[in-house]
């Protein structure tokens, strides 16, 4: 073989990524790639073997949030799809149920025009999300690999 074949070659693989191509190292969960996977998404589908999830969910009444995570050194995007906060009637009350009874009532504190919107419908890239201890299917996280837009998992919060 010619040196100077050998010598291109060497040079051409020496400027070839390692790893992952470039586009899945440097590929962002941005609003475009939110839209592909939201087409593709069966909700009721990816939940459907979830023990805790009854009836049919549509995307529309969630506040979802999206962001890059890494579990068990895989790169996958962590959805979390929460109801969003509103605001409500000013007589509106905030109780502890505790024993049976309904304890420690108090007037509720409206939200913050500045909470109302980063809880509130719609799509929230790299914003944390509400964390809940219980909440059912009002609190649902998916775990999607984002080359391919495959649900890895997903589950509803359940409740405490």
């Amino acid at each position: 073989m010619n040196r100077s074949v050998v010598v291109t070659v060497f040079a051409l693989l020496l400027t070839l990524p390692l790893g992952k191509p470039a586009a899945s190292q440097d590929r962002a969960v941005t609003l475009e790639w939110v839209q592909l996977f939201e087409q593709s998404l069966d909700l009721n589908e990816a939940l459907n073997n979830d023990a805790s999830y009854r009836g049919h969910l549509s995307l529309e009444t969630y506040a979802r949030y999206y962001e890059i995570a890494e579990i068990d050194g895989v790169r996958l995007v962590n959805a979390t799809y929460a109801r969003p906060i509103e605001r409500y009637p000013d007589d509106w009350m905030s109780c502890t149920y505790r024993d049976g009874a309904m304890t420690d009532c108090r007037p509720v504190t409206q939200p913050s025009e500045d909470l109302l919107r980063r809880r509130g419908r719609g799509v929230h890239l790299d914003e944390p999300a509400p964390s809940v201890a219980d909440g059912g299917c009002g609190y649902v996280t998916l775990w999607i690999e984002p080359e391919t837009l495959r649900v890895a998992g997903a589950y509803c919060n359940g409740v405490a």
